[in-house]
């Protein structure tokens, strides 16, 4: 055999190698794209907050709830320090900032945080979060629920409850001045 008719029969090889990979591979990127549009949509459509960081505590994504509720534009916080959304006054929040660092944060339906919007107001809000290795390093999710109108729901049934108790007393203090002005 000469070598043009193996430098053929290796380009031949070769091609047929090229059409089984794409032929192959093609569904499984279909799929693949299929299943990135889904979580973008849940992301996206999500009314919670949703931030992913990289390994250091960069903001790698912000959904649209995050950057909504936090009065940021999206390349305001991307690239940006996670900690830049939390409240640097509240301990407790710093405290959660740092076991999410060192990954010891543990999820808790009682976790909640200082959240800080780009105007410097501070409010509420509950905090989970997941960590998964990416190509060898740990990617963050965050995930934040504004606690204000609970927060504002519970002063009000607190507010309430006291005034309730006020208007018994004074209901019977009236009732037991008229019982001793009658009984006299």
């Amino acid at each position: 055999i000469s070598g043009a008719a193996i430098a053929i029969a290796s380009a031949v090889v070769i091609l047929i190698c090229i059409y089984l990979f794409v032929r192959i591979s093609r569904p499984v990127l279909a799929e693949l794209e299929k299943h990135r549009m889904l979580t973008e949509a849940v992301v996206e459509s999500a009314q919670d907050m949703i931030i992913t960081t990289d390994e250091i505590g960069l903001v790698r994504l912000a959904n649209p709830a995050t950057l909504d509720t936090l009065g940021f534009v999206e390349n305001e916080i991307l690239a940006r320090d996670f900690a830049l959304l939390f409240d640097p006054a509240d301990d407790a929040t710093m405290e959660t900032i740092g076991r999410i660092r060192d990954d010891s944060f543990v999820n808790r339906p009682d976790n909640v945080v200082s959240l800080k919007k780009k105007t410097g107001e501070s409010f509420p809000a509950s905090i989970t979060s997941g960590r998964r290795m990416v190509d060898d390093k740990p990617i963050v999710t965050i995930v934040l629920h504004d606690l204000t109108a609970l927060k504002e729901s519970e002063d009000t049934v607190r507010h309430l409850t006291h005034k309730m108790i006020e208007i018994k007393d004074e209901e019977q203090d009236k009732i037991s001045r008229e019982l001793h002005d009658t009984l006299g």
